[in-house]
């Protein structure tokens, strides 16, 4: 028989019979495995979850799965590292503070988030700080959860009772928390002391710089430490004096969540901390200063003042992402995550500062964080973050090797705070070590 008198109905029949036959293309499955820190925001983030998956398999043909997973901070950052620089890739997504960024970007273990950008993300929106410590080299590799600066947080009710003006430089700083100390029940100040990233090194860096010091000699290896200079010791002098002669016993090793609870309870007049932990003194239910709590600019050194700038990111993995359209999936669900509605969710459910200027500047936010108890909070805040001294934000959002730099001052840092050493001998032991070993 030939082919060519096969009639158009039996040649249609033949044709589907064909089609019936071959295996249907299967929806393809993606699986996005996040590691993050359990807090408010993104236990926020993990409970929207679903209206997101939802909405995105109805406009793509595909299936996906979402798996959060939470470490303690200390624990975070290495596990980050380790599935990262081992190529394991078990993680697409991961939550990353400032100071890991430049590691992860170095060595090519993210994928630049700017790279996914739409006109509808509206990065533009991002404050200025929030771009710095996000970004690598002059590109943004991440996208913030939420972000901060430091400010000075203090008992307005004691300071009133005791005709006491609120501090401006970090002299005054000293005289406050001696009269405080000595004149009522409540120490002066309570400080960061603990050992570890964003513990200790991260809080007495803001006081290095204000009193004219630097981290090194210069941004680039070899790296020699300069810590240890006259202004390094001046500052860490002042830090020490503080931390064991006007805080409370006990606290000269105290986590930063240590630190919040020491204040909300009642136990010291005045800490300089995050503007984060700020909002939750005078959030929290738990704590005991509401109504009692105002806040003011980070006060100068003798070289200027310069708060820290910190944002959680998250953060998308090149090695977790590389199959299929895993890393396309993975983009979309951070940019959902971190999007100006998100945000303003976030800011009316839970509080958390935003980083777009639109959410900041809202009326909202004028509303939400206007409520009684709050004071000067979100007015504080803002002109915080936009100090410019401290946007320079020298080696911490640098160098790669600055988590290992930070960690080794931090063990001698706590050492000093104790009385173990003395602050010069602590400090040029931990310079002699940087300067061998990095």
């Amino acid at each position: 028989m030939s082919w060519k008198k096969i009639s158009i109905p039996l040649a249609l029949t033949l044709s589907l019979t064909l089609m019936l036959s071959l295996p249907l293309a299967a929806q393809q499955n993606v699986r996005i495995n996040i590691l993050a820190m359990r807090m408010g925001s993104t236990e926020y983030i993990e409970a929207q979850t679903d209206e997101w998956i939802e909405q995105y398999e109805e406009e793509h043909d595909v299936n996906v799965t979402v798996n959060w997973e939470y470490l303690e901070e200390e624990d975070l950052r290495p596990q980050t590292v380790q599935d990262m620089a081992a190529g394991t890739g078990y993680y697409q997504i991961a939550q990353v503070g400032t100071q890991h960024l430049p590691l992860l970007a170095e060595n090519d273990w993210i994928v630049p988030m700017e790279d996914y950008f739409t006109e509808e993300y509206n990065s533009d929106e991002f404050v200025e700080a929030v771009v710095s410590t996000a970004s690598y080299n002059d590109k943004m590799y991440v996208v913030p959860i939420y972000h901060e600066a430091t400010h000075l947080i203090y008992r307005h009710d004691i300071f009133n009772e005791l005709g006491i003006e609120v501090p401006t430089t970090l002299t005054e700083v000293t005289e406050v928390a001696k009269k405080i100390t000595e004149e009522t029940d409540t120490a002066g100040i309570v400080l960061r002391g603990q050992r570890g990233a964003g513990l200790n090194h991260v809080s007495w860096k803001q006081y290095l710089q204000a009193f004219g010091g630097k981290w090194l000699e210069n941004n680039e290896p070899p790296f020699n430490a300069a810590f240890n200079s006259e202004e390094g010791i001046m500052a860490t002098e002042w830090y020490t004096n503080l931390i064991r002669n006007y805080a409370p016993q006990g606290t000269q090793t105290s986590h930063w969540r240590d630190v919040m609870s020491t204040f909300m309870a009642g136990e010291a007049a005045m800490t300089i901390d995050a503007t984060s932990i700020g909002r939750r003194i005078v959030t929290d239910d738990a704590s005991e200063v509401i109504g009692k709590t105002s806040f003011s600019l980070f006060p100068t050194g003798p070289d200027g003042r310069y708060p820290w700038y910190f944002s959680w990111n998250l953060a998308l993995s090149k090695v977790g992402t590389r199959k299929g359209m895993t890393r396309e999936v993975a983009a979309d669900y951070i940019l959902w995550a971190t999007s100006s509605e998100m945000k303003k969710e976030m800011m009316l459910e839970i509080g958390t500062l935003p980083a777009r200027t639109s959410t900041l500047e809202s009326e909202e936010a004028k509303e939400y964080y206007g409520q009684e108890g709050m004071s000067n909070w979100l007015e504080n805040t803002i002109e915080s973050l936009q100090i410019e001294e401290a946007g320079e934000n020298p080696v911490i959002a640098k160098i790669p090797q600055w988590p290992a730099i930070g960690d080794t001052l931090g063990i001698q840092l706590e050492r000093i705070f104790t009385g173990s050493v003395s602050v010069e001998e602590g400090l040029n032991q931990a310079a002699r070590i940087i300067d061998r070993d990095f």
